[in-house]
Order: structure tokens, then C-alpha cells, then sequence
């Protein structure tokens, strides 16, 4: 199986003022043709080299690109821990965490990407997934920020709050217009899969067009794996 390329790129922050690390995958056979571009979020235990060194990315991409189940697309997995964690709890953390990233993402990283792999611009060829904290932040782009990315996966997410994303909340027609997909999955013995069951039911209730995916599993990487074997072929088709 032809096996693609996982670089360690470092970079200064304009947005947060510090050197940051991401890790970007290029499938098997890229080359000046653009391509693009799923940004793949960690949870809050982890790092910008987690989903590579337990979720395995890299390699299931090359498998779905080589059995044709997926485009070929780039990869980029940027530490999602734009501020350090502090007191006050995941309740406070996390949507100030997700709005630093946000703008980290707007001004440093998708600069960055494209103007340095063969990345495609526009949202239409960008997708964000994340696990966890991560689909915190994926649920915050989706709602707040789609205008610049299409494609949304959430796996067993911490969702944000109501007043964080109430913008998209309150414009469900503007969201459905600019997301090609928002699609959000949960193990059923998850510790968040109610808060999941409840985020789906307010998408649901504020006319947010989403899919909802249970499978078997609690929080934990078997699951996520498979959440982005699933996410992935459906992408920038």
C-alpha cells in the first residue's frame, strides 16, 4: 500500500504570540496539484502528535485513498490547546480555548497551510473533525465560523455551550447553506453521550441540518477511529 508523508512543522503565532507546532499528512502520490484539506483536532488530554501516534490518521488514510473510499486530501493537525488549560473547569476553558483557536486558525494556520503544502483555499475544500475537546471546537467552527469551512465531523464531543454558538444558533439558514455537512457521532456508553443526545436534540430543535450518529464504544480511541473512517470518504464529493 502506498504510504504518504507526516511532516512536524513548526511556526510563529501572530495570533498568540509563541512558536506552535503542527503535524500535516500528503497522501502517497502529491505533487504541485492542490488538494484539500481536513483539519483534525485532539482531545484534552492529548496533542498535536495524537492522532497520528494513537489515532492513526495517517494510516487510515492511506487505506481509504487506496481502496478509492476517500479523495486524496491533506491532513493538518495543529495543537488545539491554543491557551493553557487553567483553573475554573472545561465550562470556562473551553470556549475561550475554542474562540484563541478560532483565531489562531484564521490568521496563522490556513496562511500558513496554504501557501506552503498544495492546499486548496475556500471553504468548499476545507473540512474541521475533532474528538472530544476537539469537537468542542469543531461545533464552534460549525456554528460560528462556517463561513470558512464546509465540512464538519464532531466525535463524542464536549459540546460548547448555547451562548457561545448562538450566532449559528439563531441563523440556522445561514449555517445549512454554507455546511456541506455537519456530522456528529458518540459511542453509546460515552461519559458525554447525553450531553450529546441533548446538543442533538437543540441542532434539531433551531432547524441546524446535522446527521447523528450512535455507534457501539464509550470515549475512547477505537471509536474515534472509526468515527474517521466513516467522516472521511464523505468528503469534498
Amino acid at each position: 500500500m502506498p504510504h504518504g508523508t507526516v511532516h512536524e512543522h513548526f511556526y510563529q503565532s501572530k495570533a498568540l504570540g509563541k512558536v506552535r507546532r503542527i503535524f500535516v499528512y500528503t497522501p502517497p502520490g502529491s505533487g504541485a496539484d492542490p488538494l484539500p484539506v481536513l483539519y483534525l483536532s485532539h482531545g484534552y488530554s492529548d496533542n498535536e502528535a495524537t492522532w497520528t501516534v494513537h489515532g492513526k490518521a495517517h494510516w487510515i488514510m492511506d487505506a481509504l485513498i487506496a481502496e478509492k473510499k476517500a479523495v486524496p486530501m491533506i491532513l493538518v493537525m495543529p495543537d488545539a490547546h491554543a491557551i493553557p488549560p487553567g483553573e475554573g473547569g472545561f465550562e470556562k476553558y473551553g470556549p475561550a480555548n475554542s474562540a484563541a483557536l478560532c483565531r489562531e486558525l484564521k490568521e496563522d494556520i490556513l496562511p500558513l497551510v496554504e501557501r506552503t503544502y498544495p492546499a486548496k483555499a475556500g471553504r468548499e475544500h476545507r473540512a474541521f473533525a475533532g474528538l472530544s475537546m476537539g469537537g468542542h471546537h469543531a461545533l464552534t467552527i460549525a456554528l460560528n465560523h462556517h463561513a470558512d469551512f464546509g465540512w464538519i465531523g464532531a466525535f463524542s464531543s464536549a459540546p460548547p455551550p448555547d451562548e457561545s454558538v448562538a450566532s449559528g444558533l439563531d441563523d440556522p439558514k445561514a449555517v445549512n447553506g454554507d455546511l456541506k455537512l455537519l456530522w456528529i457521532g458518540c459511542g453509546k456508553d460515552d461519559f458525554l453521550a447525553e450531553k450529546n443526545r441533548g446538543f442533538d436534540a437543540l441542532l434539531g430543535k433551531r432547524g441546524v441540518r446535522h446527521e447523528m450518529v450512535w455507534t457501539d464504544g464509550d470515549h475512547s480511541w477505537p471509536v474515534w477511529r472509526r468515527a474517521l473512517t466513516e467522516f472521511a470518504p464523505r468528503l469534498f464529493r
